[in-house]
C-alpha cells in the first residue's frame, strides 16, 4: 500500500491501523516463507512501515523518494539514531533532484550516501568519462569500508550549518568520519571534529578520501595536502581532545576521511 493510511485508518470506529499493520506482517511472514531467496524492502513514506516490526519481514527500509542528498542529510541522520546502517536504503541520484530541483556534484552525492546500504539510482548513460571514473572509484570506497560503516560504532552530530557522522571499529583498528556543510554560515571555517572511542595510545593515519574545491583555504594549505597524501598523523588521545583537523568547506559539499591505526 504506497500511500499513507488516511482512508483506511479507523472506519467504522475500528482500529484500523492496527489491524493493517498485522494483515501487512502476516502477508510478508507468508512471502518469506514461500520465497526465502526474494529481497524485500519496506519504505518509509509509502505505507509509513518503517517500524522495529517490520524489520523481522524485510531486509532493508527505503528511506525516502526524495534523493536530493541536502535533504536527505537530515533524513538519514533521523533513521540511524533508530535503525542500523546496513538497512537504511541510501542512493546516489542523479545530479538534478526530481523532488527538489537542485544539483549536487556527485561526490557531494555519494559521501552522503556512503553510510548505508549504498547504490545507485542514476542513468549511467548520462554520465561523462569522468563522472563515471569517479562513481567507480565512490564504489570502491564503499566496499572497502562498508563492513566498519555497517558493523562499527557510530556517532554522528549537528553543529550550525555542520552535520557530521562517524563510525569506528569496535577494536579501535580504524574509523571513517564525514562532514557535511548544508548552508553558508558567518563561520566559514571548520572546527576540528572529536572522534572519541580510539586507543589514546596508538597513532592513526588521515587520509582524505575526498576533499572538494576549496576557498578562503590557504592557511589550510599544509593540513590539506597532509590530508590529500595521507601523511597527517594523530594519537587516538589528541583526535578525542583535540580532534581531526577540518577544511573550511563551501556549502552543500563534504569531506570524507578514513583513519586507520599504525601498526
Amino acid at each position: 500500500m504506497n500511500r499513507d493510511l488516511a482512508t483506511a485508518a479507523g472506519p467504522a470506529g475500528r482500529a484500523g491501523y492496527h489491524r493493517h499493520t498485522e494483515a501487512l506482517y502476516a502477508l510478508l511472514a507468508r512471502l518469506r516463507a514461500a520465497h526465502p531467496q526474494v529481497e524485500i524492502e519496506s519504505c518509509s513514506s509509502g505505507g509509513a512501515r518503517a517500524d522495529a516490526g517490520i524489520l523481522r519481514h524485510t531486509h532493508r527500509v527505503w528511506t525516502s523518494d526524495c534523493n536530493d542528498a541536502l535533504t536527505r542529510i537530515g533524513i538519514q541522520g533521523g533513521f540511524l539514531r533508530f535503525l542500523p546502517p546496513e538497512i537504511m536504503g541510501a542512493h546516489i541520484g542523479p545530479r538534478s533532484s526530481h523532488t527538489t530541483g537542485r544539483t549536487h556534484e556527485l561526490a557531494f552525492r555519494a559521501a552522503v550516501a556512503l553510510f548505508g546500504h549504498f547504490g545507485v539510482e542514476a542513468d549511467l548513460r548520462q554520465l561523462s568519462p569522468d563522472e563515471r571514473r569517479e562513481l567507480a572509484r565512490w564504489v570502491a570506497h564503499h566496499k572497502q569500508w562498508r563492513d566498519l560503516v555497517h558493523h562499527g560504532v557510530l556517532r554522528m552530530g549537528t553543529l550550525g550549518a555542520l552535520s557530521w557522522l562517524q563510525s569506528r571499529a569496535e577494536d579501535g583498528s580504524a574509523a571513517l568520519v564525514a562532514l557535511y556543510r548544508r548552508h553558508e554560515e558567518l563561520p566559514r571555517h571548520s572546527p576540528a571534529l572529536p572522534v572519541p572511542g580510539l586507543d589514546p595510545a596508538r597513532r592513526y593515519r588521515a587520509q582524505a578520501l575526498h576533499l572538494p574545491a576549496l576557498h578562503h583555504a590557504r592557511h589550510a594549505a599544509p593540513v590539506l595536502e597532509a590530508l590529500r597524501e595521507g601523511t597527517l598523523e594523530l594519537s587516538g588521545a589528541e583526535l578525542a581532545t583535540i580532534g581531526l583537523p577540518m577544511p573550511p568547506l563551501p556549502p552543500e559539499s563534504a569531506v570524507v576521511v578514513a583513519l586507520k591505526a599504525i601498526a
